[in-house]
């Protein structure tokens, strides 16, 4: 049998296997390296988000802090101007150096007597006028504010009132008002926002937005106030904490895709107002993008990892291939050398039954002859008769024992054909049936009938089936039973004997195969059977295994190659 092919299919078969592994082994490290390059960043971004989050949530508490002290600051000036207002006339020096106190309160717009049917100003900064459409709420039985209001069109956004605050009744059906401007409102918030990188605007309790501040023009440029719509006024109210905006109905003054960061707050009491941080998406990104030097340094140590990781899995895998195709070639040294083995003691044992065969058979012959003419001569039912039938019995019975070792002597490789396995299954069935009953033992025959052809020759086929099967029935007990069965397994067609006999140890299975072994009784067999099977197995291109049958006993498996012409 010729190992070359089957050797050469292996090593590939090594081969694929190795370079499989191998770039399993370079992919999965390469997913993991960019997992974590992916984790990095996001890490790196969380990490920026947040603290952009902590310092907003810091800001929103100065902010808070600083409007609760205006509120305070603005309740004392009024209180303390309505008690000049009432005690001290017009032109008098305590009001004089009472108007030079809101001079230099840069929160105060103007100072006047209102009515229900105009206001006299008693002091303003730079023309600042108060108008009487506004409502106001009550804090505490003596004092009123209004709530954060745009000015009446045509007046300037930045200079004119933005919230006041009243005390009833300083003379009788009058009220003192003290007005604070949207520029006082920015320049008390302006030391708080200044390098933050974030721009300031706030809600009032209808949903007016005030921008107060810019993180790129500061407080300087005027801006209107926007009435929000619905949606984004109701958005604001759940308070978002550094949400990446999103495109809501109707056109309000955020752009999809500011970080915004809200907080509401009560004032003056009752009145609740939004404050709102936010900054473009690009500050977001852009720490990101001055970190990416440190961040690609960190790829590249990773990116080395990989390779470095990779070169050596390649090189362990290559010295694996070498050490497989090693093996490899060791085990079929190895079955060379056990078919050396087994050709030098077929070689010697046929060198010895050739001698037999010339040293026993001839002078048997002649014996046998020379007895039947004596047989011949002698009278019927003689003693003489049954003494000479008696001696042929037995020299037909050494003759037999002497068969096997001449058909071993001639056992020669026939020619390679196409064998129908199922046919010669069945012709194996027809001899052994009748043997099979005298031992009341059972034969069971599954051959599927599409069984493609396999290498081998005819003879070859039967004499090896027949073998196996009469060594099944031999070492079972009376009533046991032996199946015989094939099937089809990819290229190979395989063909088992089964028995329930008591099996064969396994430190026994590699010396049934040697000549003239055997566990029978003596007389009873020559072991050379199994020795004869094997070497028609080995010249059809065939394997032959011994193992544990399911069925208790001994299982012969041989593994024929499908005929391909």
């Amino acid at each position: 049998m010729s190992t070359k092919p089957e050797a050469r299919d292996r090593l590939q078969v090594i081969r694929k296997t190795v370079r499989r592994r191998t770039w399993v082994g370079v992919l999965v490290t390469g997913f993991a390296t960019v997992g974590m390059v992916v984790a990095v960043y996001l890490q790196q971004r969380a990490v920026l988000v947040e603290s952009h989050l902590l310092q907003q949530d810091r800001l929103l508490t100065e902010i808070q802090g600083a409007f609760t002290q205006l509120q305070e600051r603005q309740m004392r000036t009024v209180s303390l101007m309505a008690h000049v207002v009432r005690s001290f006339p017009m032109g008098s020096v305590v009001r004089t150096r009472s108007w030079s106190l809101l001079s230099s309160d840069s929160s105060v717009g103007h100072l006047a007597q209102v009515h229900s049917k105009g206001a006299r100003l008693l002091w303003s900064r730079g023309g600042h006028q108060p108008w009487l459409a506004r409502e106001f709420y009550e804090v505490r039985s003596d004092l009123s504010v209004s709530d954060l209001e745009a000015p009446p069109p045509g007046r300037d956004s930045t200079w004119d009132a933005v919230f006041s605050v009243r005390v009833k009744s300083v003379f009788p059906g009058q009220d003192l008002e003290l007005a604070a401007t949207g520029h006082s409102l920015r320049s008390v918030l302006e030391p708080l926002m200044i390098n933050r990188g974030v721009s300031l605007s706030v809600v009032n309790s209808s949903g007016l937005w005030f921008p107060l501040y810019d993180r790129d023009s500061g407080g300087q440029e005027p801006r209107d106030a926007v009435p929000l719509p619905s949606s984004v006024f109701e958005e604001l109210k759940t308070q978002p904490r550094g949400i990446l905006w999103k495109d809501l109905p109707g056109k309000g003054p955020l752009v999809a895709g500011d970080l915004v960061h809200a907080i509401q707050v009560k004032v003056w009491g009752n009145l609740d107002w939004i404050l709102v941080l936010h900054v473009p998406r690009r500050e977001i990104t852009s720490p990101l993008i001055a970190q990416f030097g440190r961040t690609g340094f960190l790829f590249g140590i990773l990116g080395a990892l990989w390779l470095a990781m990779a070169w050596v899995l390649v090189r362990r895998d290559l010295r694996l291939s070498r050490l497989e195709e090693d093996i490899e070639h060791l085990r079929l040294l190895r079955r060379k050398d056990e078919q050396l083995v087994q050709a030098e003691k077929l070689s010697t044992v046929g060198v010895l039954v050739t001698g037999l065969a010339h040293e026993i058979g001839t002078p048997l012959g002649v014996v046998s002859m020379r007895l039947q003419l004596l047989r011949r001569k002698a009278p019927e039912n003689s003693d003489e008769r049954k003494t000479l039938d008696i001696a042929l019995t037995q020299l037909d019975r050494v003759t037999g024992l002497i068969r096997p070792l001449l058909d071993f002597a001639r056992a020669k490789p026939g020619h390679e054909q196409a064998v129908d396995i199922s046919c010669s299954c069945r012709t194996i069935q027809d001899l052994l049936g009748p043997l099979a009953q005298r031992r009341s033992a059972v034969l069971d025959v599954s051959i599927p009938e599409d069984l493609p052809k396999v290498n081998g020759s005819a003879d070859g086929m039967q004499q090896i089936v027949l073998n196996l099967v009469m060594n099944a029935l031999q070492a079972i007990p009376d009533g046991g039973r032996v199946w015989l069965s094939a099937r089809l397994d990819g290229e190979f067609v395989c063909l088992t004997v089964d028995d329930d006999g008591q099996g064969i140890p396994e430190d026994r299975r590699a010396s049934v195969f040697d000549p003239f072994y055997t566990t029978k009784k003596q007389g009873e067999g020559t072991g050379l059977g199994l020795t004869v099977v094997l070497g028609l197995v080995r010249q059809s291109g065939a394997s032959l295994a011994v193992s544990d049958s399911p069925m208790g006993g001994a299982r012969f498996e041989i593994r024929f190659k499908v005929w391909r012409g």
